[in-house]
């Protein structure tokens, strides 16, 4: 059977969503799905993408229904108006939205909106991502209070703390009424924004490839019940400062042309897998295909106060020898952990695994502290002092940033990802990929 190549391409049957390339005087842009997204300056990236989130009480998006899209486009401006309907659950909220764009290049984005219903939401309203390129960038902010701050993007992904289960940033986006930032020395894009107090994340602890501004402030309690009838107003506007505009590139698709080679132009990183989700055997046909990636590890997620992980290593060292390739386990302790590394020594010894490095997790801490990674090393170097013994986080790298792993304890820092944590478009998700290197980066710098 031959899958339709939306299918091969972008892994589900549904068309990608139309896309309008238009013109606010200097500056292009896409509109798509009634999102703005790329507004570009030149070849310059000023904006990645402004939209407005509707997240329930649990951080769950409720998605849009968009009606009565009207465009009116120019050569040089625009104005788009459309109707939009966010129902999920006991959710139901109602906004038009506008935007326009005219030919000094500013352009404006408001939404009017209403709740139908009563519900909790943790977030309801505009989100604005700057493009992670714009990190070590000069900034200004003015702060709900009239105060203004100069300041610049971070270069090393920023931690968000967690003081008293409430987050705090440590840079000086907060409580903002507007923002510019420096586009060439004289130049500014500068972003204002009404009926909301904004702040600002390093999104890139998420390997989102952007910083997030965003309402309402984390600092508040959430979630917020909200009453039917209650109307949210907020607007966003983008506008240049400063010396006059380059002439921005000509709207449209952009070609990529690849070229492949007989030879990496680089080393290619150790590529490995889980064991099998779906937790039985592999047959001897996925060994075969399995075998022909030269696959660097397979991993085995070991949980140690669960009395069947005896099977499940069993089952790994078997799989790892037939495909060639060497074990990485992740171990899972509780508090009762020195037993549970003791009861651990005999099934080793009986199988003999071929270990490549240990993964050391507690199960009640997002980074596993150092006392657990010695405990685990006095027992483990004894089976095999050529195997690795690292740790980190097994959740996201935003979790390592916050708690720094104790690294002159370990031989390698891990931590994971996931390309959905806040988008699952797919131009979100192919935008992921850049910001990986992002948080390696700033890892080595502990």
């Amino acid at each position: 059977m031959t899958l339709p190549q939306n299918v091969l391409y972008y892994g589900s049957p549904d068309p990608l969503p139309a896309q309008t390339h238009l013109r606010a005087g200097p500056l292009s842009l896409v509109f798509e799905a009634g999102d703005l997204r790329y507004v570009r300056l030149g070849d310059q990236m000023l904006l990645l993408r402004v939209y407005v989130a509707i997240r329930d009480h649990n951080w769950g998006t409720v998605l849009p229904a968009i009606s009565k899209l009207q465009m009116d486009t120019g050569s040089d401006s625009f104005r788009i108006t459309y109707d939009v309907a966010n129902r999920q659950g006991n959710i139901d909220f109602t906004w038009q939205g506008e935007i326009a764009g005219d030919s000094a290049g500013t352009i404006t984005f408001s939404m009017d909106g209403e709740a139908r219903s009563t519900f909790r939401r943790n977030r309801v309203g505009f989100c604005i991502l700057h493009p992670m390129e714009v990190a070590g960038a000069p900034c200004r902010i003015e702060h709900v209070d009239g105060s203004l701050e100069e300041s610049a993007f971070p270069t090393a992904i920023a931690p968000q703390l967690v003081e008293g289960g409430q987050v705090k940033p440590i840079y000086p986006f907060a409580e903002m009424r507007a923002m510019a930032h420096q586009v060439q020395p004289g130049r500014w894009a500068e972003v204002r924004y009404t009926g909301e107090i904004f702040e600002m994340e390093d999104q890139r602890n998420w390997t989102d490839a952007s910083f997030k501004t965003y309402g309402t402030p984390l600092r508040l309690p959430f979630p917020v019940e909200i009453k039917a009838g209650t109307r949210i107003r907020q607007s966003v506007t983008l506008r240049l400062l400063g010396e006059p505009s380059l002439a921005a590139a000509p709207a449209g698709e952009q070609q990529l042309t690849f070229a492949v080679g007989s030879q990496p132009s680089g080393p290619l990183p150790r590529i490995g897998l889980g064991l099998a989700s779906h937790g039985q055997s592999l047959s001897a046909r996925e060994i075969e295909r399995l075998q022909a990636l030269q696959l660097s590890h397979l991993r085995a997620d070991l949980h140690l106060a669960d009395p069947a992980y005896p099977a499940r290593l069993r089952q790994a060292a078997a799989e790892a020898t037939a495909l060639g390739a060497g074990l990485e386990v992740a171990l899972f302790l509780s508090n009762d952990a020195e037993a549970q590394l003791a009861a651990l020594l005999p099934l080793i010894d009986e199988l003999n695994p071929p270990v490549h490095a240990w993964l050391i997790f507690h199960q009640a801490e997002p980074t596993t502290s150092e006392r657990w990674v010695r405990l685990a090393r006095q027992y483990l170097a004894s089976y095999d002092p050529q195997a690795a013994i690292g740790s980190g986080t097994n959740i996201f790298f935003t979790e390592l940033n916050r708690s720094r792993p104790p690294v002159e304890a370990l031989d390698l820092v891990c931590y994971s990802t996931n390309p959905q944590v806040h988008a699952f478009d797919n131009l979100s998700l192919v935008e992921t990929l850049a910001a990986q290197a992002a948080t390696v980066e700033s890892a080595r710098q502990f």
